[in-house]
């Protein structure tokens, strides 16, 4: 089974068309080739390996060279990685289409801030059921009625129909009303 890392993962999205965080080179954040001053986030992810553990070591919103250097030294023999620009988010989002017996389902669950993904507390759900490729939109069920937050979730899911995998897991975020996908696992 081939399983993508979280910087593999990313980029594979962006050959699907989807919006992307756009990754920065680690090496010229530390030669300092590259304006710190909005700050960046580093997120690690297991070297040749799949994980959606939100505990892993990271760092958001940083501006201190000599932190982010630190960072990069102490944690890049274990893992893989990953700098990009900070981003502000309106809202936080996961996806996991998983298989259930004979049935698929899209579960899409939103948060209000990282400190509400770190701990669990989901602020809406929406599911969708498939059976096979089919996506069985009419039985959609949300848990809370918000508008706003309902057009984020179709405009996310017509993203995802360019994906051809059976089951997956992402994250996105919804930044000045644009939607940024800053996660893939998946294994085939």
């Amino acid at each position: 089974m081939k399983k993508l890392n979280k910087r593999e993962g990313i980029k594979f999205l962006g050959l699907f068309g989807l919006p992307i965080v756009q990754l920065i080179d680690t090496r010229d954040v530390i030669n300092g080739n590259l304006d710190i001053s909005v700050g960046v986030s580093i997120r690690t992810s297991p070297k040749y390996a799949t994980s959606r553990n939100v505990w892993l070591p990271s760092i958001h919103n940083c501006t201190n060279l000599s932190d982010i250097t630190n960072f990069i030294e102490d944690h890049e023999i274990i893992y893989d990685v990953i700098i990009h620009k900070t981003v502000v988010p309106i809202s936080i989002g996961s996806v996991s289409k998983v298989e259930s017996f004979h049935k698929s389902f899209l579960m899409l669950e939103t948060y209000r801030n990282f400190e509400d993904r770190k701990s669990g507390n989901i602020h809406n759900r929406l599911t969708i059921p498939y059976i096979g490729e089919r996506s069985l939109v009419r039985f959609i069920e949300l848990e809370r009625h918000d508008p706003i937050e309902y057009m984020d979730f179709i405009r996310v899911f017509r993203y995802l129909r360019k994906l051809p995998f059976e089951t997956y897991n992402l994250e996105y975020v919804v930044e000045d009303e644009k939607i940024l996908f800053t996660d893939f696992t998946v294994g085939w």
